[in-house]
């Protein structure tokens, strides 16, 4: 005779599978729950050391500021800028579980690209010929010089058959010329015509300041001081300026040097006291890394330090390997 079950233990199997389900249920949300916790704790964790990198960085900058003042207004004060001056020496500090690089370079030692145009946003010719002979000095096509002043100038008369709204409107995607002072020496790659090789030769010579800016004979390089006539010999002005303790103390010495002899320059073009200065800062805490760009304007006369903007940026090739740099030296030194 078949044996036929009873209710009560089909019961209990019922039950015993509903009891499973309910483990497998609750042990998947426990689960679910701890991983999502763990994320959120590395995540803060992410965060919290972001924030602090940030705050390192900032610290980086704020020390820069107090250079630059302390240069011009504090008691061992000098009345011009060089490349020999402690502000100009890149930096390294080691805060608790962190690291603060800091290198500081005058802006006033490259050409200005908004110098293109006058303060009624026409083309500025002398400058024009600067940017041309830069171009040259750099073997790079020098008709970009006047294509960037189309390119900023006031007005939509193109000087040149690739520029103004009539060549970027044909352009795919299309867009229009920017009329008004760049913000960032980048958006040259926005006429078309420099391959990344090309933006790599020329970036480091260039800046971009919403202000007439004058040449600082003290920090900038041969190359730019080629570029401002064609008879002038930048390499044997920065040998001269090296030969002294502190390079020119003013202008009029400059004029009046060995190197310059014979070479027709306009005095005005000139200054040895900046006033606008780039700081880059490559902070870390823990395992997070930032880099953070400052661009900075000391007032020549009560030397007051304000804030032109701020970005998180990759800087240039130039400043990436002499922060690079520093790090070697600190690791070299704690070796020894």
């Amino acid at each position: 005779m078949q044996k036929i079950h009873s209710r009560p233990y089909r019961q209990q199997g019922v039950a015993l599978i509903t009891i499973m389900l309910i483990f497998t249920i609750v042990t998947v949300m426990v689960t679910s729950a701890v991983s999502r916790g763990s994320l959120d704790i590395r995540r803060t964790s992410f965060l919290l050391s972001d924030s602090q990198a940030f705050e390192y960085a900032l610290g980086g900058e704020a020390l820069a500021r107090q250079w630059l003042y302390e240069d011009l207004m504090g008691e061992n004060r000098q009345p011009h800028d060089h490349t020999g001056e402690r502000w100009y020496q890149a930096n390294v500090f080691e805060p608790e579980l962190g690291r603060i690089r800091l290198v500081i370079r005058d802006m006033e030692s490259r050409f200005n690209l908004n110098n293109l145009v006058d303060s009624e946003g026409k083309t500025n010719s002398e400058a024009l010929a600067t940017l041309r002979n830069l171009l040259n000095e750099l073997q790079l096509n020098p008709d970009l010089a006047i294509q960037l002043a189309d390119w900023i100038d006031s007005n939509q008369n193109p000087q040149t058959f690739d520029s103004e709204d009539t060549h970027f409107l044909g352009q795919e995607p299309a867009y229009r010329s920017a009329d008004q002072h760049i913000a960032d020496t980048s958006e040259l790659l926005s006429l078309g015509r420099l391959t990344k090789t090309e933006w790599q030769t020329l970036e480091p010579f260039i800046t971009s300041v919403k202000a007439t800016t004058l040449i600082n004979p003290n920090t900038a390089s041969a190359t730019i001081l080629s570029s401002l006539n064609s008879k002038l010999d930048g390499s044997k002005v920065v040998n001269e300026r090296e030969s002294k303790e502190s390079g020119f103390t003013t202008v009029e010495e400059f004029m009046a040097a060995d190197s310059t002899a014979g070479v027709e320059l306009k005095a005005e073009t000139f200054s040895v006291t900046s006033e606008y200065f780039e700081v880059w800062t490559h902070a870390s805490f823990t395992e997070r890394n930032l880099y953070l760009r400052s661009q900075l304007h000391r007032d020549r006369t009560s030397g007051t330090i304000t804030l032109l903007g701020r970005s998180l940026q990759r800087p240039p090739k130039l400043i990436r390997e002499r922060l690079q740099q520093l790090d070697s030296q600190v690791s070299d030194s704690t070796e020894t």
